[in-house]
């Protein structure tokens, strides 16, 4: 009887001290996988937004450059008394294609504004709010930016224009905007968005577009959500923006490891920084979703690994006990190796214990290595967005600016055998192209 109970308490031990032991390793697995689970949805959305802001860019910068071949542009360049109106091509590129919002702006070579599709207002200079146009003018090229004028933070494609003399006249100028981007966050990817142009163009945004400020941020898409734009004003937009530079190190105090969790309002928050080669930070990009849309499938499944496992350890220390209670001891000799055996047995059940730990172990390392492999799989279909819009644009430039007879024919040339011919022939096609 005595044998029986000290059995008996054994199970009962040994029982709490397994669940004790499974569940918090399955609490310190459940966290560890949120972790993994929040930063991963994270990066995806930053890599999808970034996909669709380069697929944006490039789409713009395609327009401009079919665009620019038209006579009316160097018409109104060398008489800017002449009338254009580029108005009619706007409302076809939103009834035709995604473009629902071009603006189309021509600038002289001393930085003057000579006509606006979206407006009257022409014959001011643009030079002191765009430093992208100053460039421009130093030094006439193809330029594709982010920047802030004094209507919007916008994508910009810039195209020189010049006479048959080679001369520069002027800048073409095809202007979008970033409330497409922030539609198709909603539509594919269940996120919210929030565009902000840094607090240092406040003064410049002589009319902004959409007339919402974040305290001194411009918020760029007029579709943003007040619920958002409040979250961003009670945290302090100084504070969620923080440095770069903190936010690359980790340091940030809004975001660890890049991203915010709000249980309380369950939101999963993180931030894009916008920049581009003329002005260091041009904005930012806060984005907000649902912690319920969060894939938490993995940890759902180690809870069933973790469950059964426990269930059968437990078994396992029951069918032990109890083979070792039906065990008759004769002698004080056969009670000893009895006693060993129960030693051995348990030392078994611990052994046991921790070869389910490396099982689990190894299926967490597992299903890590599998969630970073998908979502390298996801960037790469992302990534493929681009490659096709750039594919695009090499065709386009293949079609307007190479495949022509005169380049054709300097290719022809370089046939030759002679290295000095070669040499000339190089130099020729380096001309033609710039030109």
């Amino acid at each position: 009887m005595g044998k029986n109970r000290l059995l008996l308490g054994i199970f009962i031990i040994g029982t709490i001290f397994i669940q004790i032991s499974f569940h918090v390793m399955l609490n310190l697995k459940t966290k560890e996988f949120e972790k993994i689970n929040y930063v991963g949805t994270a990066e995806k959305q930053k890599i999808y937004l970034k996909a669709l802001i380069e697929e944006k860019r490039n789409a713009t910068l395609s327009l401009a450059i079919g665009l620019s071949k038209s006579e009316d542009l160097l018409k109104i360049l060398k008489d800017p008394k002449s009338s254009v109106n580029l108005e009619k091509i706007t409302l076809d590129l939103r009834e035709n294609t995604k473009f629902k919002n071009v603006w189309f702006h021509l600038i002289s070579k001393k930085g003057i504004s000579l006509y606006r599709s979206w407006t009257e207002e022409k014959g001011d200079s643009v030079l002191r709010s765009r430093t992208g146009v100053k460039e421009m003018i130093k030094n006439p090229k193809i330029t594709s930016l982010i920047s802030v004028g004094q209507y919007d933070m916008t994508f910009k494609a810039m195209i020189p224009l010049f006479n048959k003399k080679k001369e520069f006249l002027g800048i073409f100028e095809v202007i979008t905007h970033f409330n497409s981007i922030s539609r198709k966050l909603r539509e594919k990817e269940e996120v919210e968005s929030v565009f902000l142009a840094d607090k240092k163009f406040k003064n410049q945004l002589k009319k902004p577009l959409s007339k919402i400020f974040v305290d001194d941020f411009y918020v760029g898409n007029i579709d943003s959500k007040k619920r958002y734009l409040n979250f961003i004003k009670n945290v302090g937009s100084e504070k969620l923006i923080g440095k770069y530079e903190d936010y690359i190190r980790g340091t940030h105090k809004f975001f660890q490891n890049g991203v915010h969790i709000d249980h309380e309002q369950n939101l999963l928050i993180t931030i894009c920084y916008i920049k581009n080669h003329i002005e260091n930070s041009v904005g930012y990009v806060v984005l907000f979703s649902s912690l319920d849309k969060v894939d938490m499938s993995n940890i759902e499944i180690a809870k069933v690994a973790y469950h059964i496992y426990s269930f059968f350890s437990i078994l396992f220390l029951g069918i032990v006990l109890y083979f070792i209670s039906k065990t008759q001891y004769q002698s004080e000799g056969a009670k000893i190796y009895g006693n060993k055996l129960v030693a051995i047995l348990l030392l078994i059940l611990f052994f046991a214990s921790g070869v389910i730990h490396y099982f689990l172990e190894n299926r967490l390392k597992a299903d890590i290595e599998f969630f970073k492999e998908a979502q390298k799989r996801d960037t790469l279909v992302e990534y493929g967005l681009l490659e096709k819009k750039n594919q695009e644009i090499a065709e386009l430039i293949f079609k307007t600016q190479i495949n022509k007879k005169k380049i054709i024919d300097i290719f022809k040339k370089a046939t030759s055998k002679n290295q000095k011919i070669k040499d000339r022939v190089r130099d020729e096609l380096y001309k033609a192209l710039k030109d």
